[in-house]
């Protein structure tokens, strides 16, 4: 039996460490190792179980959980299970059960990583005649296309009726396997392409632990550069470099430009800057294995962006490790690397990995290794000696090389209201995509505002009609900004197949407006005014009753098979927004949320994974004069929001919310004086590969420093399933002006990362009687 007292110690180091700690993968296993270190003498430490359960870290994405072997969530399974058979009240905790199941739904996605569906079947309980086929080569190995066809089968079965049976049965989320099978499955960005990486860290016992994972990486090519070469700024932190700036190495744009000019020596190219991201921004990275990618995603970005006729594309499943000199050659990795990215790619999606060629024998090995065990897999090893190499293998890139006609008319209607002729360049725009893509596609998809007028187009980008909405809609909807309206959506609602059109209209003086009609029919089928009687007794100059809308959305939110409509509106003069639920065929309000406060975005998706929509909703609190999230479930999207006395709302009730938060300025924003005495949430995204909230936080507006105007300074912050701060970013504006405080001596201290993590314990969360912050729960 373990001695209670190192028991204890060893409890207070682990629950001090892991509040701090992100990694997925290092707290399952400083947790593992703890549970271990209770040799089997669970009952007696069952109370140190059931804490430490709550801090279990689930994998919300295929990508947080590639490069592990199923053996070990298989392990984790039969822990837990060990555990809850010596400790009764496991099993009743929400959280165990989550746990369980999770890890039940990970490890069927990993059996069909390594071909092994029969595994994957027997987890979810499935017999032999609930799927119509196992597609396999003649050797009984699933090859790479066939692999993409049992996912997407799986998904059939699990969307089908039948599958809400299975869920009962089994306990498992099938919305969240479909999640993972989506992400599997789905195409890609083009510039976007996946790198094999090493994390590593230390354990409990201050052993170090190393496991291979996939991160995917995007290089956008924004816009032309004044400079004599290109440049790339990195969106996420390098170990080592204080802060994201312009990528230090210089040979990767090198060996890109290099290439492009021997692939295209008649073109002359612009020099053009661009950005490097990760899917999660706020993702850390050490070494230069990601050089090669980097190089040849800048590579394609440049012929895109040059709109070259002849250019090549990465394909999206493929993984590529490998530094890089200027003149286009593949340079080693670490040696001792190899088998944690081998590790990465096998157990994961990835059906091609692209390694250096001087290092191929050594990868091979370690491939061979793993073939052994699991001998269905398909894992295709190819060896590049330069970037060359990776547009020449037809497995590794498509080369798109379209008709001179065709290309001629996509430049053509890509410049249509350029300059002189306008008329003459869009009817012979119109004729070639009519001999080009046949009868005209009568579907309305995008939309344009210019001058007084909407304008409808199809898929193709041909106008099907005009709208006129007014020089003040016009104005509002293309004024540039980073919290732009977005007052246009389209939607299906008679089930005609052609999707009807849904927009809002803006006054400075009148309430806005919004209407519904069919495409190509000048009849509207329905409008509404925003005006709202709202009575606040202690604001009682708030009488005017006119709103206008920010941002409108249509869908089927509800899961009935109509058309539901969310309209975000803030009044016009003073406070108050509100999120109106509205029925789309008609436009009439279902219910209503309202704030003390502008909303600026919100959106609507499965956040916390229970396959029921959530509405995130961002803005200002002026009650608080701090940003703020709301969370409710779509079905309660009525109520007020938290409140003070000078605030309260007549004849509405508190709204029924999974969480309310206030989100502070930071010490740079509090430092400097401008117009915005409060923080914003002004975006908000979500990040479905890891289940993350993204929000984006303005933190200050127009700063001068030195003559240059810093028109905003942003946070980034990233929230788990359960609305906990995950971690915290901030933008390349936010650092300067952080740099030039700290240099004059207006902050006595630099917003580093450990200040941003203690950031975290100035939020506040709504516990339905007060805010609290997350270290007095």
């Amino acid at each position: 039996m373990p001695n209670p007292i190192r028991v204890e110690e060893t409890f207070q180091t682990l629950v001090e460490d892991i509040e701090g700690i992100e990694s997925i993968r290092q707290r399952n296993s400083m947790l593992r190792e703890f549970f271990y270190f209770l040799n089997g003498d669970y009952k007696k430490f069952e109370s140190y179980i059931v804490e430490l359960i709550h801090y279990w870290p689930l994998y919300s994405s295929p990508i947080t959980y590639s490069g592990i072997p199923p053996t070990e969530i298989a392990d984790d399974l039969g822990l837990f299970q060990e555990i809850a058979e010596e400790v009764e009240t496991l099993g009743l905790l929400d959280k165990y059960n989550d746990i369980t199941a999770r890890l039940t739904e990970v490890l069927v996605i990993m059996y069909l990583w390594v071909g092994e569906s029969d595994s994957a079947y027997e987890l979810l309980e499935f017999t032999d005649d609930l799927l119509s086929r196992q597609v396999k080569t003649g050797n009984g190995s699933v090859d790479p296309d066939a692999k993409k066809l049992l996912f997407n089968e799986l998904r059939e079965v699990l969307t089908s009726e039948t599958s809400k049976n299975w869920e009962r049965k089994t306990g498992l989320k099938t919305s969240r396997i479909v999640r993972d099978l989506d992400y599997i499955i789905r195409e890609k960005k083009e510039n976007e392409v996946l790198v094999p990486v090493v994390e590593t860290f230390e354990t409990l016992n201050g052993k170090d632990i190393s496991y291979g994972r996939l991160r995917r990486i995007r290089v956008t090519v924004t816009g032309e550069n004044d400079q004599p070469y290109d440049q790339i700024r990195r969106r996420f932190n390098i170990v080592g470099v204080e802060k994201p700036l312009l990528l230090e190495d210089s040979d990767i744009p090198l060996a890109a430009r290099n290439l492009l000019e021997r692939f295209s020596p008649r073109k002359r190219i612009k020099n053009f800057h661009g950005e490097l991201n990760y899917e999660f921004s706020g993702a850390m990275h050490k070494g230069r294995s990601f050089n090669a990618a980097i190089a040849a995603l800048w590579f394609t970005g440049l012929q895109k962006k040059a709109d070259l006729r002849e250019r090549y594309q990465l394909y999206t499943n493929i993984a590529i490790t490998g530094d890089i000199d200027k003149d286009g050659k593949l340079i080693p990795v670490a040696v001792n690397s190899i088998k944690s990215k081998v590790y990465a790619a096998f157990y994961s999606w990835v059906t091609i990995l692209v390694v250096p060629l001087s290092q191929a024998e050594i990868f091979r090995k370690e491939l061979g290794e793993l073939n052994e065990i699991h001998s269905k897999n398909q894992l295709t090893l190819i060896a590049a000696e330069r970037l060359d190499d990776l547009f020449y293998d037809r497995r590794i890139s498509t080369h798109m090389n379209p008709s001179t006609i065709k290309y001629a008319a996509s430049r053509i209607w890509g410049k249509k209201f350029e300059a002189v002729g306008v008329a003459v360049i869009i009817i012979m725009a119109l004729f070639i995509f009519r001999l080009l893509y046949g009868p005209l596609d009568k579907n309305p998809v995008l939309y344009e505002f210019s001058g007084e007028v909407l304008q409808i187009m199809n898929q193709s980008g041909v106008m099907l009609e005009e709208i006129r909405v007014g020089e003040n809609t016009v104005f509002t909807a293309n004024y540039p900004s980073s919290n732009p309206y977005e007052i246009v959506d389209f939607a299906d609602v008679s089930g005609n197949e052609i999707q009807e059109i849904i927009w809002a209209e803006y006054s400075p003086s009148s309430p806005g407006k919004i209407y519904m009609k069919e495409s190509g029919d000048n009849e509207i089928l329905w409008s509404h005014e925003l005006k709202y009687d709202l009575t606040f007794p202690n604001k009682p100059y708030v009488f005017q009753n006119d709103f206008t809308v920010k941002k409108l959305i249509a869908g089927d939110f509800l899961k009935d098979q109509n058309t539901d409509l969310l309209v975000s509106a803030n009044h016009i003069t003073y406070f108050p927004g509100i999120l109106s639920l509205r029925n789309g065929e008609t436009g009439n309000e279902q219910s209503k949320f309202i704030n003390p406060g502008y909303i600026y975005d919100y959106i609507i998706e499965d956040i916390n994974g229970d396959g029921k929509m959530e509405v995130a909703i961002g803005g200002i609190s002026n009650a608080y004069n701090k940003a703020f999230l709301a969370i409710l479930d779509i079905e309660e999207v009525k109520g007020y929001a938290p409140y003070t006395d000078e605030y309260a709302l007549e004849g509405y009730e508190p709204a029924n919310m999974l969480s309310y938060m206030l989100f502070p300025k930071s010490i740079v924003g509090e430092t400097i004086a401008t117009s915005s005495s409060h923080s914003s949430i002004f975006q908000i995204n979500f990040l479905e590969e890891y289940g993350l909230l993204e929000l984006y936080m303005m933190d200050f507006l127009n700063y001068e420093i030195k003559n240059k105007n810093i028109k905003e300074g942003r946070l980034h912050l990233y929230l788990n399933s359960d609305f906990s701060v995950q971690s915290i970013g901030t933008s390349n504006e936010y650092d300067e002006a952080a740099d030039y405080l700290y240099e004059i001596g207006a902050i006595e201290r630099y917003p580093d990362y450990k200040y941003l993590e203690e950031y975290k314990n100035s939020i506040l969360y709504w516990n339905g009687e007060e805010f609290t912050n997350r270290t007095e729960d």
